[in-house]
């Protein structure tokens, strides 16, 4: 072992002084580390990425040596890509070099849990499984800043909840995320009292980090919520399961000000990571975004992207076409500039999904939804009072259009709660024209929106009244002429269709029998007065499923008028 006395007279008197102090002696403790990499990697050993991540559901026992969390790794080292570790890059910090000196292993575990897994995709790489720089230039920022580390901490303590973790670990990591959030919040505040300028873009780094990382929500098990191969893309659905603090968030409007506006902002890759945050927000809330859009925003066929094949072409020929005919003038040209960039993403997803003839890029397509979602949710609501045909036509479309996000564009997890919340305001809106909708707005354009808040508004009390819209359209319409209606507008067959399917079979059943004689009608009424609730649901269903026999046998693959 080789030793290095640094003799020092005097104590460091400034903060500059204490740092080149501790960079000679960092620089002497990495040329030792290099020295013995050089030396193990004469053997066969593997180094590892990471640690063992079964650690972290299983729990760790608190030790106060972080040094000897270097065994456990000799232990658990498996080759997880074909790339190295980079110096402070993995679990273990061999230098101790943050604000809090000896944290506990299973602080660390989940610390590089939420680096290695979560926060990395904020700052997706064009190449599959390389970590962006600037992530690594966002972790470093944690290590001068008090607020941000008690931040990080914090916040990977509840991403750590979200994902999921052993029983004996829960209330163990519960606790460590309340106590770092309470001394980041601490740290915040004296940082801000004593400096009246800029905040640097590590105090707003913490305050964004603090607005996003709430108490987790339960999530429901059940029917799959989201089919979208964009599901887990910048780990929304991770996110989203975290409570967002309203005052934190709107402390990021005030310190960005503070800073004069984005263009104060510095640290690498943050401005994009600023809007990401705004936008993910925004969606959870259903509200409008604060911060202008950060990134690329060209068209994913223009760009040469997305190189269209046979498939694609068809698709992006019919899709959209719907609110086109219709000539709405509600729809303005930026509505209609949204929702032409919304048809061109279903029709990247659904090529991707194809898997067929070179499809884009996921990289590619997840950059360009972050722009359609922030031109989406940047659309101002109409509400004149009453609603004046032009914006009765906007609001609906405007809502089943963020339903439709919700779905595919941008997914979140059933405990967001976004779609029944958006169901409650299509109802509103539809109710404006009750019973005479369809003079408003076309029978196809009513259709679409019918089946957009159909889904939304699955097992709520607002279900049966999108079933009753669907129901009362006259034609007589198969499930394939209902999808080739709906793709005129906005659909994605993989992803909608499962959903979709179930309620238009409701509601060809709920359409038979509205055509039922109204004495046999009456009959069933007389009978069902004498019945409970659940017996009279179960008699309707009886008398719809006996009289759509014959009209309907769609389960079974015959393609019957209904």
């Amino acid at each position: 072992m080789q030793l290095k006395f640094i003799i020092d007279d005097r104590e460091p008197r400034t903060t500059k002084d204490r740092e080149l102090r501790d960079a000679e002696v960092r620089a002497h403790a990495a040329r030792v580390s290099h020295q013995r990499k050089n030396a193990r990697c004469k053997g066969p050993q593997v180094v590892a990425l990471r640690g063992n991540r079964a650690a972290l559901r299983d729990g760790a026992e608190e030790s106060d040596d972080v040094d000897g969390d270097e065994s456990l790794l000799d232990e658990n080292m498996f080759l997880t890509n074909n790339f190295r570790r980079i110096l402070g890059g993995g679990r273990v910090d061999p230098f101790d070099s943050s604000p809090i000196q000896k944290l506990p292993s299973y602080v660390l575990n989940i610390l590089d849990h939420a680096w290695m897994d979560v926060w990395s995709a904020l700052r997706p790489h064009p190449r599959t499984g390389v970590i962006h720089p600037d992530i690594y230039g966002w972790r470093n920022a944690g290590l001068s800043c008090e607020a941000l580390f008690h931040a990080y901490v914090a916040g990977a303590a509840g991403i750590a909840l979200a994902s999921g973790v052993g029983a004996d670990s829960k209330e163990q990591i519960g606790r460590t995320q309340i106590y770092h959030t309470v001394k980041a919040i601490n740290c915040v505040s004296q940082e801000l009292s004593r400096n009246d300028g800029p905040p640097s873009d590590a105090l707003l780094m913490a305050v964004m980090t603090l607005s996003g990382h709430g108490e987790v929500a339960d999530e429901a098990h059940g029917e799959p919520y989201a089919r979208s191969p964009l599901v887990q893309a910048h780990r929304v659905n991770v996110f989203a399961r975290l409570a967002i603090t309203p005052a934190h968030s709107r402390a990021i409007g005030t310190l960005i000000m503070k800073k004069g506006g984005l263009e104060g902002v510095v640290l690498p890759g943050f401005r994009s990571l600023l809007c990401l945050t705004d936008v993910l927000q925004g969606s959870i809330a259903s509200s409008r975004p604060m911060l202008p859009f950060v990134g690329r925003s060209e068209s994913l066929v223009s760009s040469g992207v997305h190189i269209l094949d046979e498939k694609a072409r068809e698709r992006a020929s019919v899709l959209g076409t719907g609110f086109w005919v219709e000539g709405f003038p509600a729809i303005d040209e930026g509505f209609q500039a949204v929702l032409s960039a919304a048809c061109e993403l279903t029709t990247a997803v659904d090529h991707l999904q194809r898997k067929e003839n070179d499809p884009p890029a996921l990289y590619d397509i997840v950059e360009f939804r972050t722009f359609v979602q922030h031109c989406l949710l940047s659309l101002q609501p109409r509400i004149s009072v009453p609603l004046d045909t032009p914006d009765y036509t906007y609001e609906a479309c405007r809502l089943s259009t963020l339903i439709y996000s919700d779905i595919n564009i941008w997914p979140l997890p059933k405990s967001s709660n976004i779609r029944p919340r958006l169901s409650q305001h299509l109802k509103l809106v539809l109710s404006e024209r009750a019973g005479a909708e369809a003079g408003a707005i076309s029978k196809d354009f009513l259709l679409w929106i019918s089946m957009m808040g159909a889904i939304a508004a699955r097992h709520t009390e607002h279900e049966q009244y999108f079933l009753e819209l669907l129901a009362r359209d006259a034609r007589t319409l198969t499930w394939d002429d209902f999808r080739k209606t709906m793709l005129e507008f906005l659909w994605c067959d993989f992803v909608v269709a499962p959903l979709a399917r179930p309620l238009w079979n409701q509601a060809c059943a709920l359409k038979a029998f509205h055509r039922l004689p109204i004495r046999t009608v009456a009959l069933a009424t007389a009978e069902m007065t004498t019945l409970s609730k659940p017996k009279q649901q179960e008699s309707l269903t009886t008398i719809a499923s006996r009289d759509t026999q014959s009209l309907s046998l769609v389960d079974s693959g015959v393609k019957v008028l209904v």
